[in-house]
């Protein structure tokens, strides 16, 4: 079975669906196989695999997989024979769902995240920081996961920022599985070391953001957490931002920058440094699980 179709269910996004389920979105994250055209008209920016227009995005990958986005239509996936449907999922579901969401005002972010207590807390860094692994622990803490790598941030409303919750399923490489004593379902690609995992509780609804971590682990600086504040914040957030280059490339349009300012203006974040010797890796967890129960 093709990972997508027109209005369809795709295989592993769970009982939920995440915000594949959300009516906002559902149209837009339809999924086709078909014809994908080698350029698009009038790109506001092309810079490697990509390229990226007021409506429109077009990802075209060495592997012969390829992707088109169109607002109000939906996207269009090319395979190659070699190409197997959880490559196709994870592509669309990291840099087109990205796309997407910038292209319909929406603000992903490349972090982790959990609902505790009504709220969402956020956990982002460079890739490697350990943000799903993060997530994955407070999981087994009692806390529930809101979603893995690509957090979508739906800034509507005035008063609040809210988090919409993504699809069913958290990827974890070998050692983390270790750490967190998860149990893996299958690889997230042949040939690498990264597994889907079981057995764990997703939100199904949208949820208010109560904080961003950003993941630090510096041997020079004291473990803990550091406030974020004043003119550095806009800087801090947009680092943040799933795909940057996406970002600046329709930035110029009315309300993005705006959208980025006031986001850093209504989030509050800290810096969290932590250690990443795995003999300390519990006493880390503990440390976050209650910062985040304290701010609850």
């Amino acid at each position: 079975m093709m990972p997508g179709s027109a209005r369809s269910r795709r295989p592993g996004l769970g009982e939920c669906g995440g915000f594949y389920g959300l009516p906002r979105l559902r149209d837009e994250l339809d999924l086709f196989a078909g014809d994908v055209p080698a350029m698009l008209d009038a790109p506001a920016a092309i810079a490697g695999a990509y390229q990226i227009s007021d409506d429109a995005f077009l990802l075209s990958l060495p592997s012969g997989l390829s992707f088109y986005y169109r607002r109000g239509i939906g996207t269009t996936y090319r395979r190659s024979a070699e190409t197997t449907d959880d490559e196709i999922a994870l592509f669309f579901d990291g840099w087109v769902v990205g796309a997407i969401a910038w292209l319909n005002g929406y603000v992903p972010l490349h972090a982790s995240a959990v609902l505790h207590d009504g709220r969402i807390f956020a956990f982002t860094g460079h890739s490697g920081a350990g943000k799903s692994t993060l997530a994955a622990a407070l999981a087994q803490r009692g806390m529930t996961l809101c979603s893995d790598d690509v957090l979508l941030l739906d800034v509507a409303d005035p008063a609040q920022i809210i988090a919409l919750p993504g699809p069913e399923r958290i990827k974890l490489w070998d050692d983390a599985l270790t750490l967190t004593g998860h149990r893996s379902v299958h690889p997230v690609r042949p040939g690498i070391r990264k597994f889907y995992v079981s057995g764990l509780s997703f939100a199904c609804t949208p949820h208010p953001v109560r904080r961003l971590y950003f993941l630090e682990s510096r041997a020079e600086a004291a473990t803990g957490f550091t406030a974020i504040e004043g003119a550095s914040r806009f800087n801090w957030m947009r680092s943040a931002f799933y795909r940057p280059r996406l970002f600046t490339a329709i930035a110029e349009q009315a309300g993005y920058f705006q959208m980025g300012v006031r986001l850093s203006r209504s989030v509050e974040m800290r810096r969290f440094n932590r250690s990443r010797d795995h003999s300390r890796f519990n006493a880390g967890i503990d440390m976050i699980s209650a910062d985040i129960r304290a701010a609850a």
